[in-house]
């Protein structure tokens, strides 16, 4: 994990390592559960994901591309959704606001 001291010590060329590293997705197959975002997964996928078909698209893409690895992709407000290999619905999760009176 690159901390911003890290980034401010070694500068742009880290950046621009660390932008590599979000789209080599492939090297990450075999890995119990891997989290992207919602923009990394568009990048791995190689398509762009404007509503729940998409995004179940671009998860068969990189459940396939990752093999045996759960996929769980965060969704900002939209909470997150969990891809498992061998099953053809994923698991979702929105967050809830709650409030304390």
């Amino acid at each position: 994990m690159l901390t911003p001291l890290a980034l401010s010590r070694f500068g742009s060329p880290c950046r621009r390592s660390l932008r590599a590293l979000s789209v080599s997705c492939s090297k990450y197959r075999g890995a119990t559960v891997v989290k992207p975002n919602l923009h990394e997964a568009e990048r791995c996928a190689k398509m762009e994901i404007t509503g729940e078909a998409a995004l179940h698209e671009a998860a068969a893409r990189l459940v396939e591309l990752l093999g045996e690895s759960a996929l769980l992709v965060t969704r900002g407000p939209d909470g997150m959704s969990l891809f498992r290999p061998g099953r053809s619905r994923c698991t979702c999760w929105r967050w809830c606001a709650t409030s304390s009176t």
